[in-house]
């Protein structure tokens, strides 16, 4: 598990860093101000939606084991999501990490981009502070964040299914 914790992250972070190469990204297309904003958006919408399932899941999850009740027989489908929780709530709370940590990170490098670039209407010539680095960085949070999401539900839907043969 914790090769897959960390493994996945490190792989998507290369794959996009060797992709990405050295070269500078602008955020808003052609410099036009504002530009980005509605991809960051929509970026940020299915980030939220992501968070929401996550910790919605995570709270079914907790909820379910908090009210077992250890007086009565269990049936067979409790026990096995029994089982499966502990793994599925680590890939749900590093899905919800991800997402955060996406969210903030696409926010400090817009909001850098825009007051490095922007500061003056007659300099046009100012580099982009947004590098490779950067936006690989972002984009593995992102891939992390979806990759844990699918991962617990994965863990949950094999965990029952494995265990019902």
């Amino acid at each position: 598990m914790v090769v897959v914790c960390v493994g996945f992250p490190w792989w998507s972070y290369c794959r996009n860093r060797s992709r990405l190469g050295e070269s500078d990204y602008e955020f808003d297309a052609g410099r036009k101000e504002g530009a980005f904003e509605p991809h960051a958006n929509r970026y940020q919408d299915l980030a939220r939606l992501v968070l929401t399932l996550a910790a919605a899941s995570a709270a079914f999850l907790l909820s379910f084991l908090v009210n077992i009740d250890v007086s009565k027989p269990s049936n067979s489908y409790g026990s096995r999501l029994e089982d499966a929780a502990p793994f599925a709530m680590v890939f749900l709370c590093l899905s919800a990490g991800s997402c955060l940590t996406f969210m903030l990170l696409q926010n400090i490098y817009y909001e850098h981009y825009t007051h490095r670039v922007y500061p003056t209407k007659e300099d046009d010539t100012r580099k982009s502070p947004y590098s490779g680095k950067k936006y690989a960085i972002v984009l593995m949070f992102a891939e992390a964040s979806m990759f844990f999401f699918a991962s617990a539900y994965f863990v949950i839907g094999m965990w029952l299914f494995i265990r019902i043969c």
